[in-house]
């Protein structure tokens, strides 16, 4: 509610915005969002004025001070919110026990401080709803809790509670309880303590122990993840048979997977200490057909054959098997078992054989990442029908013949470096239009470079075709920006070394003002460094090993790198290279000593393959995000729980 929004000329108040009368006029809610400034005094006026007033919420204001020892003659609120301000000091037990028919308290996303004091409880049992999360709180929480038989939903998470939580016992009829990101170390649930709870967040705390009775049935969404829980996992048709969403990751459990239940439509255990997976992970049949959607299992120690396990899960979205000891062949019928297919994350394994042609079937497919495993043959053709691929890595593996002609439009990322590759660079990709990361490098390419690869939308951000045997001249890096495009992209990389690129450093590429890297280094550049790259604020420059001449900018940031940067250029002068003097008739060079052990060096850097792919990889990492594109990496939290917020929203 904006201030201006009450206007005293109304004939009645009834009618202004964020109030809510009676049938008898008189005003029962009271809904002040967003305002300048509110001060506390005012707080005890505005509820005792209001004789009828039911529901009060004051968020997100500049509301100050302390409601601590708030005290009220009269008090007929149900409802009282006041999230989202700067409130001080602690808990407001004068003020609950004056409002003794409160059903719904909010005081999420303040700076309260100290305990929840045991008598904080008696005072609160006719809550229905209790929000204190995103404060400072501390200290244990008292095991009054459990005496509050109306408390359905509790809300303590992001604070700094310790110690074991009390245990949820018969009489609870707790439905929603959110703990996450506090410091406990045990929750134990008793005989029946569940027989009411749905959904169940203690992630991020410190637990070594999570007991449950054997069976939870109405628990449908259960988040324990980022703990210290171990051992084997639960069965969890048995002990969760209504659970939909479980998120387990960042644990120590070990053992073998568990079997998923039909009705789980998200399981995410990433980063845990599995090592076998059922021969079907899925128990699905015609009558109940499996409905999960997302399986995440990166970062454990899975082995086998563990593609062919997934097959009964036709419902299939997003699979993440990446960061495991995976063997075996992809599977030719797994698009025709999971139609549903949008991710398939695989990377970082030990899959053998052909990449199959029916992967080109898989017509939902969005990102395939099958980098660092050891796959041979062939690219098929058939990938170039992915109409939605966006994101395609197949780096480090031993793949041979021509990179195959993609012209999808929604192309975004092609890592192809690392190969066995041959041919040519096809022109096809010049209708990539939306191409930000071509990745290569470490293949047998020849031919030239399409001047026009990602020049329509001027969205390249990195190009990188080190050691291959590409003669080109640097003008596939120029982009032609106009006013609608330069202030989309965020910056820009230039990586090509170890190549051998000829002519000269194009002037035009000091026009390119968010730049961030350039390494043009190991090449066959001639000519001088022109004066425009002066201006350019970057963090990196190398020209290195090149065929250089002239004196080196003296002005902004080129003097500023090492003289590594310009070593191997024979007839390169100027600071930072101190024992190379300019001559001061600049078409006598005879001072300026060549460098005869620059093919040598050249010959020592290219073996150096191995330290330049974390590389690779972190800069289309840093290339990426800048742009502002989604990425699916495992370790990326916030994308797993967007997805989960989503997903439960739309379950629950």
């Amino acid at each position: 509610m904006a201030g201006n929004a009450w206007d005293s000329s109304t004939s009645s108040i009834c009618e202004w915005e964020g109030v809510a009368c009676s049938n008898q006029g008189r005003v029962v809610e009271l809904h002040l969002r967003n305002l300048a400034s509110f001060p506390s005094s005012l707080l005890a006026s505005a509820i005792q004025g209001l004789p009828e007033l039911k529901k009060l919420i004051i968020s997100n204001t500049n509301f100050t001070g302390s409601v601590e020892d708030l005290s009220l003659q009269t008090c007929a609120l149900n409802m009282l919110d006041l999230s989202g301000n700067r409130l001080e000091g602690g808990v407001p037990l004068q003020l609950l026990a004056d409002c003794r028919g409160m059903k719904s308290l909010n005081l999420s996303n303040n700076m309260l401080t100290g305990p929840l004091p045991p008598s904080f409880f008696p005072l609160s049992c006719s809550l229905q709803h209790l929000d204190v999360s995103k404060n400072r709180l501390t200290g244990s929480v008292p095991r009054q809790i459990m005496n509050c038989s109306s408390l359905e939903s509790i809300s303590l998470d992001h604070n700094n509670f310790s110690e074991v939580f009390p245990s949820l016992s018969s009489s609870s009829n707790i439905r929603n309880l959110k703990l996450a990101s506090n410091i406990f170390t045990a929750l134990v649930i008793d005989s029946d303590g569940c027989r009411n709870l749905s959904e169940l967040d203690i992630s991020s705390n410190m637990l070594s122990e999570f007991k449950h009775p054997a069976i939870c049935a109405s628990l449908r969404v259960l988040n324990i993840s980022n703990n210290n829980l171990s051992g084997s996992f639960t069965n969890l048709a048995k002990s969760l048979p209504s659970l939909q969403i479980l998120d387990a990751s960042f644990n120590r459990f070990s053992g073998r997977v568990p079997i998923i239940h039909s009705y789980l439509h998200y399981i995410d255990f990433s980063a845990n200490n599995f090592r076998i997976t059922p021969t079907r992970i899925c128990a699905s049949s015609q009558r109940a057909p499996s409905k999960l959607r997302t399986l995440m299992l990166p970062n454990n120690n899975l082995e086998g054959l563990v593609l062919s396990s997934v097959a009964d899960c036709s419902s299939l979205e997003l699979l993440d098997l990446s960061f495991n000891a995976l063997t075996g062949e992809i599977p030719h019928n797994l698009c025709s078992k999971l139609p549903k297919l949008e991710h398939l994350l695989v990377w970082v394994n030990h899959l053998q054989g052909r990449i199959p042609s029916s992967l080109g079937s898989c017509s939902s497919l969005k990102i395939l990442l099958l980098g660092h495993n050891n796959l041979y043959g062939d690219i098929p053709s058939d990938l170039t029908h992915l109409s939605k691929l966006w994101w395609l890595s197949l780096i480090n593996n031993r793949l041979t013949g021509s990179i195959p002609r993609f012209s999808n439009g929604n192309l975004k990322l092609l890592q192809l470096s690392h190969n066995l590759l041959q041919g040519e660079i096809p022109k096809e990709l010049d209708e990539c239009d939306n191409l930000v990361d071509i990745e290569l490098n470490s293949n047998a390419l020849s031919g030239s470079i399409s001047d026009r690869i990602g020049r329509q939308h001027s969205r390249v951000e990195l190009l990188n075709v080190e050691d291959d045997d590409l003669v080109a001249n640097l003008r596939f890096m120029l982009v032609d920006f106009n006013a609608n495009d330069t202030t989309r992209v965020a910056s820009w990389t230039s990586l090509i070394p170890n190549n051998s690129l000829t002519g000269g450093i194009p002037e035009s590429l000091g026009d390119l003002s968010n730049l961030l890297y350039m390494d043009l280094s190991q090449n066959a550049l001639q000519g001088i460094i022109p004066a425009s790259l002066s201006h350019l604020n970057i963090g990196l420059f190398n020209v290195s090993h090149n065929n250089l001449s002239g004196s080196i900018p003296q002005t902004g940031k080129l003097t500023t790198f090492p003289a590594s940067s310009y070593a191997g250029n024979p007839y390169l002068c100027g600071l930072p290279l101190i024992t190379v003097q300019c001559s001061p008739n600049p078409n006598n060079l005879s001072s300026i000593a060549p460098n005869d052990d620059r093919r040598e060096q050249q010959q020592h850097n290219a073996g150096d393959g191995d330290g330049l792919l974390p590389f690779s990889i972190a800069m289309g990492v840093i290339s990426f995000i800048t742009f502002g594109s989604t990425v699916f990496f495992w370790e990326n939290r916030a994308i797993r729980s967007l997805e989960y917020v989503l997903l439960r929203a739309a379950l629950i």
